[in-house]
């Protein structure tokens, strides 16, 4: 810069020289020329100082990252900075906060990938809402680990127990018109004051799904998520978005055993976040279907002969009710209707699955600041008969001995009970712990039976440090399932896992976190035969031992 600068002085120097040469009406003394470059050298180190101040400002000022799709060129660093978060709160608007792992990445400032590959595609794809986790293990028999779950129970307690690469990874977008937010307040869907912001905002959400087991090593690809949403379209009620597409709907999980206790993702539409005094109303239409064989009198068909089965749900939810500042409700009712199908072969009769339909109804109870600051505790009562008696769009299935999965059969007078209590909280700063328990009873009718199921466990973790941590992961699944025909099995499986771990962070869901682990299981002898895979057809116990890395952002 500096180089630049000397001929341009120079030039401002010759100038004045030249000019006082030619205008001069008399020959100008040795001491007046002096005092005439000393006085133009001092302005002119004053200017270059002025210029290198000038410079030294511009080079110190930060880069900016804008999102220059939806913010101009020329916007200032208050709005690009301010269009920067108006973004983030509109990815908060559109992607509701349902399960324990989105919450802690919501509160969470420690999600360093997330945090990076959301500030490379800033302004172009947001990526938040991923998921990944992959590992390998092995069983004391020296074959290839799989999981071990009480045959009866709709999951297994997860550490050290889970035998898949599993991932996803969402691709969302928001759109909305440009300078559509103004400098001096940005507003959202739900602004009191409509002046401020105008026209829809448009939120794509697409998710991209990989599974491999560990036995098969085949990858599986999937999309379960391509949907849309348009909100700010009713001055009245601007929170209200109309939306379409397959995706996942206001789920909810029990995390240390990866149960979904209320499922209706599927593909549909609806209307949501419609705000009323006393909460906000969704309402959609959702289905699914199922390409998987299903039993014949609850005696496994062939699985190659696909049933082709679809089912409808009509789902409607009152939530958000604040009950106070901590605690808040969501009152669910379903209603689904299925179809039958017929088995082409001719040994067994038309028909065999029936079409059938029914209502389901769930309240859930959700308390912040449980126990300690931060601690997070949900609970469910739930009740359902027909197609609604799943809690999900779509069927419950089963795995036989055969290890074929068959869809269950929905009768119409089928009806099932549940209860679940789960909460996380850290009480000091080395100590956090998930607990959870669940009661379920199902009524298949006819040759389904009875079954129970209780399930209670926890995950403590003791963190050494910011980085170092220990975590121990005890489970009990107690099952009893009584059939007319078949007989029926009853016992319990206990699984425990101890494992060492590297993460970033101390917290209970602080992700990445890379962990070896040890793991034991033991179950009742009704159970020997359907626990464990071949290598344990004959056993009621075994080990496992393997690495995995999980991480979320």
């Amino acid at each position: 810069m500096k180089a630049i600068l000397l001929p341009v002085c120079w030039l401002l120097a010759v100038r004045p020289l030249t000019g006082l040469a030619a205008d001069a009406s008399a020959p100008p003394t040795a001491d007046s020329l002096r005092e005439e470059l000393r006085q133009m050298q001092r302005d002119y180190e004053q200017r270059i100082q002025q210029l290198e101040e000038r410079i030294s400002e511009l080079e110190a000022r930060p880069i900016i990252e804008t999102n220059f799709a939806t913010t101009p060129p020329s916007a200032s660093l208050e709005e690009s900075q301010e269009l920067t978060e108006v973004n983030r709160a509109l990815d908060r608007e559109f992607k509701p906060v349902t399960v324990a792992r989105e919450r802690s990445v919501l509160y969470s400032d420690d999600s360093l990938l997330g945090n990076r590959l959301n500030k490379v595609l800033e302004g172009y794809l947001d990526t938040s809402g991923s998921y990944f986790r992959a590992g390998y293990g092995i069983d004391d028999k020296g074959g290839v680990q799989v999981p071990f779950q009480a045959p009866g129970a709709l999951s297994k307690y997860r550490l050290g127990n889970e035998t898949e690469q599993y991932g996803e990874l969402v691709l969302a977008r928001n759109f909305y018109k440009p300078r559509a937010f103004t400098t001096d307040e940005a507003r959202l869907p739900g602004a009191t004051d409509e002046s401020l912001f105008e026209g829809p905002i448009t939120h794509f959400q697409a998710r991209i799904s990989v599974f491999s087991d560990y036995g098969t090593g085949d990858f599986d690809f999937q999309l379960p998520e391509a949907w849309a949403a348009i909100g700010n379209v009713i001055p009245q009620n601007p929170s209200t978005k109309f939306w379409a597409g397959p995706r996942f709907y206001r789920r909810y999980q029990i995390y240390i055993n990866d149960f979904w206790f209320l499922n209706m993702s599927g593909l549909g539409g609806g209307i949501e976040d419609f705000q009323t005094p006393v909460g906000k109303i969704g309402i959609a239409w959702l289905a699914n279907t199922s390409a998987d064989a299903t039993y014949a009198s609850f005696y496994p068909s062939d699985p190659t002969v696909p049933d082709g089965l679809a089912k409808n749900s009509l789902d409607v939810r009152l939530y958000d009710v604040l009950w106070n500042d901590t605690q808040s409700g969501e009152f669910v009712f379903t209603y689904g209707w299925s179809e039958g199908a017929s088995d082409p072969r001719t040994n067994l009769p038309p028909n065999f699955v029936s079409s059938a339909n029914g209502p389901a109804f769930m309240y859930l109870h959700t308390s912040e600041d449980f126990l300690v600051k931060g601690g997070f505790n949900q609970a469910s009562v739930q009740f359902g008969a027909g197609p609604g008696y799943t809690f999900t769009s779509g069927f419950e299935k089963i795995q036989w001995t055969d290890g074929n999965y068959y869809v269950i059969p929905i009768e119409q007078d089928t009806w099932r009970f549940r209860v679940t209590e789960h909460f996380t909280v850290q009480p000091s700063e080395h100590f956090s712990i998930q607990p959870a328990v669940l009661y379920q009873y199902t009524d298949y009718r006819n040759e389904g039976g009875q079954q129970h199921w209780i399930s209670a466990g926890l995950r403590p973790i003791y963190n050494f440090n910011d980085w170092f941590s220990i975590a121990l992961e005890g489970g009990v699944d107690w099952t009893d399932w009584t059939t007319p025909t078949l007989g029926g099995f009853r016992g319990y499986l206990t699984k425990v896992t101890l494992a060492p771990q590297v993460a970033v962070g101390d917290q209970f869901f602080s992700r990445p976190v890379i962990r070896a682990y040890v793991t034991y299981a033991t179950w009742s002898p009704d159970f020997e035969g359907r626990v464990g895979g071949f290598d344990y057809a004959n056993d009621t116990e075994g080990w496992a031992f393997g690495v995995q890395m999980e991480t979320w952002w």
